[in-house]
């Protein structure tokens, strides 16, 4: 079935940021898209123009669509009958016992089933683990008089985007796209492809479950093994990055190896959860797997080394963390959002809270009511940089936002030359920090042409 982008009616179900972002590049390409969600505030402030969530190019890019009624917001469930393409993009977090809870996404479902109508494609965005998309077609077929795979052409078509860099990764990374039968992959191939997506087509919805998973399985374990280089270099006196940059010049494969660069832990919905997702379906299948709890163990370690660190640093000092002022810049998981789901710099707080140092706290792209509730009782929040660093024994910076990357002379300015400043994310040169007077540290850096040793040194 061949139809024009401008006459692709699509609803996408969930306006969170993947759903959001998709729907927007989605009216870009010209379909005609009704966003739905159940949450009375996310649909005015669309309706409205106003992007409810912070992601590069996403507020503009939103703005144009709903001017150009290109996109729309709902509550009302009922426009599903109107698409002919559904795309569901609603999350599907750990719950506590660290396995897959698909209560949000089975609501969605239970609440679009009456209004689905024959013809109509079904799409699955949401990370789920092998099996689920097989499972919710069959949920549908109880609930409907609709053969899934037959009167629904239905598929799997993970979402593997970044956030900070949503709309470019929506617009560059490739669809796969896995049906319940090869003629509904193929129909829903065709989907993607007339909207302008390179897509991969694979088996089933299965094996596009798997690989989404298997992605974020690389991803943590890449930046576990690349921690433990940049702990083991910073106990040798090298520098991490230096070592990493010229491990991956060699090639391996049809590219070479890419080890990802170290931080102070690993946040965001995805990459925490989907380890554990495997782990989970591991042993449904009587299988122990040994990766993805090493990586996670590794991973969820970090904040409470940098801890270590900081301690360490203020002991040479003679300053202790007890009683300590200590600021925290970033609460969000990552650079260029105010997502803070499993973000590495709760815990680090939490830790810093716990050994007796009084934190301060600011984020600028985290809303200064959210980052109350989030370091409730444990830090306080801040409205600027400078109020949160000056007279601080130590600054710890754990997210890279573009606030933060301000010139030496500038951080000099606030800090002195007695104040800590912990780049736990690597976005200063140390040289220059350095060269400022500055009491400048990165984890597993050291300043180019210093070859003295660091703890542990080689004898």
């Amino acid at each position: 079935m061949n139809i024009k982008p401008e006459k692709r009616l699509v609803a996408v179900v969930g306006l969170g940021y993947v759903g959001l972002s998709v729907a927007a590049v989605l009216a870009r390409r010209g379909a005609r898209v009704f966003g739905i969600d159940r949450k009375e505030e996310i649909i005015a402030s669309v309706n409205a123009g106003i992007c409810p969530i912070r992601e590069p190019l996403l507020d503009d890019l939103l703005r144009r669509m709903v001017t150009l009624g290109k996109l729309s917001a709902h509550l009302d469930v009922g426009v599903i009958r109107e698409a002919d393409t559904v795309i569901l993009a609603v999350g599907t977090p750990l719950d506590l016992n660290y396995q897959p809870d698909t209560g949000q996404l089975m609501e969605a479902v239970d609440s679009i089933s009456p209004f689905l109508r024959k013809g109509q494609s079904i799409i699955l965005k949401s990370t789920v683990p092998p099996g689920l998309t097989r499972k919710t077609a069959g949920y549908i077929e109880k609930k409907t008089a609709l053969i899934p795979g037959i009167d629904l052409s239905v598929a799997c078509c993970p979402e593997r985007l970044a956030e900070g860099s949503m709309i470019g990764d929506i617009e560059s990374i490739p669809v796969i796209v896995g049906g319940l039968t090869p003629e509904n992959t193929l129909e829903i191939e065709n989907f993607w492809s007339e909207m302008g997506w390179k897509t991969v087509m694979v088996s089933g919805p299965e094996e596009a479950e798997m690989s989404k998973l298997a992605d974020n399985q690389w991803i943590d374990l890449n930046i576990a093994l690349a921690n433990e280089i940049s702990m083991l270099c910073h106990r040798l006196g090298l520098d991490a990055m230096e070592v990493i940059n010229a491990a991956n010049t060699l090639p391996k494969g049809s590219s070479k190896v890419n080890i990802l660069f170290p931080g102070p832990g690993v946040g965001g919905s995805c990459l925490v959860k989907d380890p554990w997702f495997l782990q989970h379906l591991g042993r449904e299948n009587g299988l122990t797997l040994s990766l993805p709890g090493a990586g996670r163990k590794i991973n969820e370690s970090m904040p409470g080394y940098m801890v270590g660190i900081i301690e360490e640093s203020l002991d040479k000092k003679g300053q202790k963390l007890e009683g300590s002022e200590v600021a925290v810049l970033g609460l969000s998981f990552k650079n260029n959002t105010g997502d803070t789901r499993f973000s590495p710099s709760v815990p680090l707080i939490r830790l810093l809270w716990e050994g007796g140092a009084k934190v301060r706290v600011n984020d600028p792209w985290v809303g200064r009511q959210q980052a109350a509730e989030l370091v409730a009782g444990l830090a306080r929040v801040e409205q600027d940089i400078p109020s949160a660093v000056r007279g601080c024994h130590a600054v710890v910076i754990m997210v890279g936002h573009p606030e933060f990357l301000r010139e030496a002379p500038y951080w000099k300015g606030l800090l002195g030359g007695s104040c800590l400043l912990l780049d736990c994310r690597n976005i200063f040169d140390p040289l220059e920090m350095t060269s400022a007077g500055i009491d400048y540290l990165a984890p597993g850096r050291r300043v180019p042409g210093d070859r003295s040793q660091k703890s542990g040194d080689r004898s």
